[in-house]
């Protein structure tokens, strides 16, 4: 897999997932490709099929889904907070999936963006703080900057940070990236995703 969708459509047929939630839809480069019945876009900008903040969605909206993509506002707080309406919808054996958690570059983490191109923000920030919790599972993607996967079932793997998580810098990151961002390769990953007792 190379490609967001790509691991989406994956967990789509082997959950039979009947719902997506995006957050965050830009261009619809991903949303037009997620092949399932219902699905739903949230942008205050452009693409998805609702015109508002996430905050805004989730005041107002109740529905729930099987997947959802978080990829709005590229900042931690709000990527945690994005996390945490989504787990309130999220169906019984659903999946979340946080985008850009592994930024490849000091200037493409830094918030604010400025002109910064491909900004990945601090979400890697909300990340870790996620990784923290013993209620979810979590872990990484090597590929498309770091796809977040989150589980809800006991941590297999909690995190113990040094200090909060939005304390932690740049070259904390860089000097412990692997076992930070729990990165796993392809197929080890859909192992994990089905079940963490299988690697």
């Amino acid at each position: 897999m190379e490609k967001t969708y790509e691991l989406f459509n994956w967990l789509i047929n082997e959950f039979g997932y009947q719902s997506y939630l995006e957050i965050g839809c830009k261009d619809n480069s991903t949303f037009d490709r997620v092949k399932v019945a219902k699905k739903v876009g949230v942008d205050p900008n452009r693409g998805g099929t609702l015109r508002m903040t996430s905050d805004q969605y989730f005041k107002d909206h109740n529905d729930t889904f099987d997947l959802v993509f978080v990829d709005r506002l590229h900042e931690h707080e709000q990527a945690v907070r994005d996390v945490e309406n989504s787990l309130l919808r999220l169906n019984q054996g659903g999946t979340i999936v946080m985008h850009d958690c592994d930024p490849p570059s000091e200037e493409r983490q830094r918030v604010p963006q400025g002109n910064q191109r491909g900004w990945c923000g601090d979400v890697w920030k909300g990340y870790l703080q996620i990784r923290t919790r013993p209620d979810l599972d979590v872990a990484c993607t090597t590929f498309d900057m770091g796809m977040g996967i989150i589980r809800v079932r006991p941590n297999s793997a909690i995190l113990t940070l040094p200090k909060q998580a939005k304390e932690m810098t740049w070259a904390d990151l860089e000097a412990d990236r692997a076992a930070l961002l729990r990165q796993f390769p392809e197929e080890q990953l859909l192992q994990w995703i089905k079940d963490p007792n299988l690697i």
